[in-house]
Protein backbone atom coordinates (compact mmCIF):
# COMPACT_ATOMS: atom_id res chain seq x y z
CA UNK A 1 0.00 0.00 0.00
CA UNK A 2 1.45 3.51 -1.00
CA UNK A 3 1.94 6.20 2.20
CA UNK A 4 -0.93 8.29 0.26
CA UNK A 5 -3.16 5.51 0.20
CA UNK A 6 -2.65 4.55 3.73
CA UNK A 7 -2.75 8.64 4.44
CA UNK A 8 -6.45 8.84 2.31
CA UNK A 9 -7.74 5.31 3.95
CA UNK A 10 -6.75 7.40 7.71
CA UNK A 11 -8.41 10.03 7.20
CA UNK A 12 -11.15 8.40 6.00
CA UNK A 13 -11.52 6.14 9.10
CA UNK A 14 -10.99 9.38 11.41
CA UNK A 15 -13.87 11.59 9.98
CA UNK A 16 -16.21 8.50 9.82
CA UNK A 17 -15.33 7.76 13.11
CA UNK A 18 -15.81 11.43 14.11
CA UNK A 19 -19.40 11.22 12.20
CA UNK A 20 -20.59 8.26 14.11
CA UNK A 21 -19.94 9.79 17.04
CA UNK A 22 -21.96 12.61 16.46
CA UNK A 23 -24.59 11.07 15.27
CA UNK A 24 -24.85 8.72 17.88
CA UNK A 25 -25.40 11.67 20.19
CA UNK A 26 -27.59 13.23 17.99
CA UNK A 27 -30.22 10.55 17.41
CA UNK A 28 -30.11 10.12 21.56
CA UNK A 29 -30.92 14.14 21.59
CA UNK A 30 -33.62 13.74 19.42
CA UNK A 31 -34.92 10.81 20.84
CA UNK A 32 -35.30 12.41 24.13
CA UNK A 33 -36.26 15.72 23.20
CA UNK A 34 -38.86 14.83 20.62
CA UNK A 35 -41.97 14.24 22.93
CA UNK A 36 -41.41 17.69 24.66
CA UNK A 37 -40.47 19.45 21.64
CA UNK A 38 -43.61 18.97 20.27
CA UNK A 39 -45.57 18.62 23.34
CA UNK A 40 -44.58 21.95 25.24
CA UNK A 41 -41.89 23.72 22.84
CA UNK A 42 -44.08 24.11 19.60
CA UNK A 43 -47.33 24.80 20.88
CA UNK A 44 -45.87 27.05 23.62
CA UNK A 45 -44.99 29.39 20.47
CA UNK A 46 -47.65 28.67 17.84
CA UNK A 47 -45.64 27.10 15.79
CA UNK A 48 -46.95 24.38 13.31
CA UNK A 49 -45.26 20.93 13.77
CA UNK A 50 -44.22 21.01 10.21
CA UNK A 51 -42.40 24.51 10.33
CA UNK A 52 -41.24 22.89 14.04
CA UNK A 53 -39.86 19.80 12.44
CA UNK A 54 -37.83 22.10 9.44
CA UNK A 55 -36.53 24.45 12.35
CA UNK A 56 -35.58 21.47 14.50
CA UNK A 57 -33.66 19.61 11.59
CA UNK A 58 -31.97 23.04 10.69
CA UNK A 59 -31.06 23.26 14.17
CA UNK A 60 -30.20 19.33 14.56
CA UNK A 61 -27.74 20.10 11.36
CA UNK A 62 -25.94 23.47 12.77
CA UNK A 63 -25.46 21.51 16.15
CA UNK A 64 -23.83 18.49 14.42
CA UNK A 65 -21.67 20.13 12.23
CA UNK A 66 -20.37 22.51 15.47
CA UNK A 67 -20.14 18.68 17.40
CA UNK A 68 -17.79 17.25 14.63
CA UNK A 69 -15.63 20.25 14.74
CA UNK A 70 -15.02 19.69 18.42
CA UNK A 71 -15.03 16.04 18.77
CA UNK A 72 -12.61 16.75 15.97
CA UNK A 73 -10.73 19.23 18.39
CA UNK A 74 -10.74 16.24 21.22
CA UNK A 75 -9.42 13.65 19.52
CA UNK A 76 -7.24 14.96 16.83
CA UNK A 77 -6.06 17.92 18.48
CA UNK A 78 -7.47 20.26 15.24
CA UNK A 79 -11.36 20.77 13.69
CA UNK A 80 -10.20 18.85 10.37
CA UNK A 81 -9.83 15.09 11.46
CA UNK A 82 -6.11 15.16 12.11
CA UNK A 83 -5.87 16.29 8.47
CA UNK A 84 -3.95 19.32 9.08
CA UNK A 85 -1.10 17.14 11.18
CA UNK A 86 -1.06 14.76 8.20
CA UNK A 87 -0.51 17.64 5.87
CA UNK A 88 2.23 18.84 7.59
CA UNK A 89 3.48 14.97 7.97
CA UNK A 90 3.57 14.93 3.93
CA UNK A 91 5.35 18.26 3.59
CA UNK A 92 7.93 17.10 6.01
CA UNK A 93 8.05 13.69 4.34
CA UNK A 94 8.34 15.38 0.76
CA UNK A 95 11.33 18.07 2.10
CA UNK A 96 13.05 14.36 3.22
CA UNK A 97 12.94 13.10 -0.45
CA UNK A 98 14.37 15.92 -2.14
Amino acid sequence: MKPSEKRTRDAIQRSGAVLLAVGIASSICVYLGHGWFHRQFLPSFGIDPALGDSIGGFFIIIVAFLGQRLVSLAIFDDIDFGLLRAAQQLETDNQVMQ
